[in-house]
């Protein structure tokens, strides 16, 4: 069964409040929360598109960041 519009609004609600719950609280503010002007921003993606914003959002969830090369301490010092 695929989601419509309002299911698809409904669950990111619920995964945005646990989201910001747990980062306020577990993570004792260490993390980003999810401000209204995003969730409003992602909202308004969503009439009439909900199962592409949907897939696009399990995709992003999977997704990974590039890898991002740093020297250690110890190889930047020899390489001075």
């Amino acid at each position: 069964m695929k989601a419509g519009d309002d299911e698809l609004a409904a669950a990111i609600a619920e995964f945005v409040q646990d989201y910001n719950w747990e980062t306020a609280h577990k993570l004792k503010g260490k993390g980003h929360a999810i401000t209204t002007e995003d969730l409003g921003s992602l909202l308004r993606l969503i009439p009439g598109r909900a199962e592409l914003v949907g897939s696009l959002l399990l995709a992003y969830g999977y997704a990974r960041a590039p890898k991002v090369e740093t020297a250690q301490p110890e190889e930047a010092a020899s390489q001075a």
